[in-house]
């Protein structure tokens, strides 16, 4: 897996969704603690942001696209952030080295850390 992020330049946000999906059918050490984390954040990403599909409009006016965007990259480097706050270190290392390392995701990551005063 970890070749894998290493071999392609991801974005934050396939990053993110590289980790959903990767780590919804992880086995063994820490899996159970994995998946709650994917359950509670995919359905948490997905259902607080989008909403359902029906009430998504896309005639949206250019304040309105602004404003989901902002909100939307808030929520995904939210969820970053209680990701990287675990006690498990060790846990914690593995994930980020494993989907968050690519070049484009520490760019944007730092540029954010960055912006707001981190």
């Amino acid at each position: 897996m970890s070749k894998l992020s290493k071999n392609t330049n991801l974005t934050f946000d396939e990053s993110l969704d590289k980790f959903f999906k990767e780590e919804s059918k992880s086995k063994g050490y820490k899996s159970e603690k994995v998946k709650k984390f994917i359950n509670y954040y995919h359905k948490f990403r997905w259902d607080r942001i989008l909403g359902s599909s029906d009430k998504f409009c896309y005639g949206l006016d250019y304040l309105e696209d602004h404003q989901s965007s902002v909100m939307y990259e808030s929520l995904e480097l939210e969820i970053y952030r209680r990701l990287i706050l675990d006690q498990d270190k060790d846990w914690v290392r593995y994930m980020v080295e494993t989907y968050f390392s690519s070049p484009k995701t520490i760019e944007y990551l730092e540029s954010k850390m960055m912006m707001r005063g981190v």
